[in-house]
């Protein structure tokens, strides 16, 4: 991978972004709560997902792991949602 100003501002995205779902994430877990509607959270990890596949075709890693850590995160969320209401 060619470190770039471009690739250093994606990184840049990807950390803040992913960072960004982790207190949502650890108040669902504690609460068992999501503030987030089931259909939100289910359209996210479908996105997600298809983001993925999208990045894994182009072969970008900053790409890939965004969307790998919003897949995660947001499956936790959408798993609490659907379960404990």
């Amino acid at each position: 991978m060619d470190f770039t100003i471009f690739s250093i501002i994606g990184i840049l995205g990807l950390i803040l972004i992913a960072v960004s779902w982790v207190p949502e994430t650890l108040r669902t877990i504690k609460t068992r709560k999501s503030g987030l509607e089931w259909h939100f959270n289910l359209i996210y990890v479908i996105g997600s997902f298809c983001l993925i596949v999208y990045s894994v075709y182009i072969w970008d890693y900053i790409f890939m792991a965004l969307n790998a850590a919003a897949f995660v995160l947001s499956s936790i969320n959408l798993f609490y949602t659907l379960f404990y209401g």
